[in-house]
């Protein structure tokens, strides 16, 4: 870019070629934020426009106009890397074109972007070097914020799903692929109801986009098929993304697959209400039952009875044929 406004005159001093760059540049580096500088390499001198000073935090007072003041500034782990760029450039062998931090005399770093070429003279050696300085702090933000988010979608072990404003997949993560079977290049462009197993119909569906569109957001137990043909259960979340005059731009679909979680709390929902043995309900439901009834009876005048069943000489089954005939005995009524 700095090579594009540097034209060499056979009929002009580098020297006079020089003091144009600045006056030329300066209304656009003022706006755009960019700072525009000139180093003579045989002087050992600086010359800087306004946008430099703030760039850098100094005042143009203070400012000794001197590389060796310039490299004091450079934040110390990127040091190294800017003289050996910079000596690339002097020995002709590529322009200047590095990103470095900057410690302001009031302890901030400021990220900066420099772009810069060399002038050399009849023999061969560097005079001048011209280029700018740009402040990417803000964009050097967003790139870690974007590298963050980036890692944080491909290291999840929630499964995403992007879905585009016309519901059709856009992209998923690799958690996304382990819990389902799919990998993008089999589901992009598709609408993400061929996952479904037939457990939901069509009104269930209705409902979630409804909601979406009015709350922007659902959340729920869903039923859908992996790509083996096994039917799971997964905790379904679907946001809305817009964009800033209001418009979708597109769904983001997190899920886990509670399959097992399920599995685990049936279980241990059936062994505190049912006997293992008979597979009957047990004193604990037979009482919140009886409750219901009782309470229902009251509440419609009617009359409740009750059943008791006893077992004669279930003590004699046991001692004399053992235990498991008991057992076996007690399946038999509890048939």
């Amino acid at each position: 870019w700095a090579l594009a406004l540097i034209s060499i005159s056979a009929h002009k001093p580098i020297e006079s070629m020089l003091q144009l760059v600045p006056q030329r540049l300066s209304p656009v580096t003022r706006t755009a934020g960019i700072g525009t500088w000139e180093w003579d390499i045989v002087e050992g001198k600086l010359i800087w426009d306004e946008p430099m000073f703030v760039l850098y935090g100094v005042s143009q007072d203070g400012f000794e106009g001197d590389y060796k003041t310039w490299r004091t500034s450079i934040h110390p782990k990127d040091l190294q890397q800017v003289e050996k760029e910079i000596q690339m450039a002097l020995r002709g062998e590529k322009d200047l074109n590095i990103g470095f931090r900057v410690c302001r005399p009031d302890d901030t770093i400021c990220h900066i972007y420099a772009i810069a070429t060399v002038l050399f003279d009849a023999c061969g050696r560097p005079i001048y070097m011209t280029g700018t300085n740009w402040d990417v702090t803000s964009l050097k933000q967003i790139d870690d914020s974007m590298l963050l988010a980036n890692a944080i979608y491909q290291a999840s072990g929630e499964a995403i799903m992007v879905i585009d404003e016309n519901k059709l997949v856009k992209q998923v993560n690799p958690a996304f692929t382990r819990l389902t079977g799919y990998d993008l290049s089999e589901v992009a462009g598709k609408n993400p109801q061929i996952f479904s197993c037939g457990y939901h119909d069509k009104i269930f569906y209705q409902k979630i986009w409804h909601k979406i569109k009015n709350k922007k957001h659902w959340q729920g137990e869903i039923w859908d098929r992996h790509r083996d043909g096994t039917i799971y259960t997964r905790w379904l979340s679907i946001s809305a993304i817009h964009r800033p005059n209001g418009c979708v731009y597109g769904y983001v679909a997190q899920f886990s697959d509670i399959t097992e979680k399920k599995q685990k709390e049936e279980l241990i929902l059936f062994q505190a209400n049912f006997d293992q043995l008979t597979m009957l309900p047990n004193r604990l439901l037979f009482k919140d039952r009886l409750d219901q009834e009782t309470r229902k009876a009251h509440r419609n005048e009617q009359l409740l009875s009750v059943i008791f069943l006893d077992l004669d000489h279930f003590k004699d089954i046991n001692d004399t044929l053992g235990h498991a005939a008991g057992d076996q005995l007690l399946k038999e009524v509890g048939q």
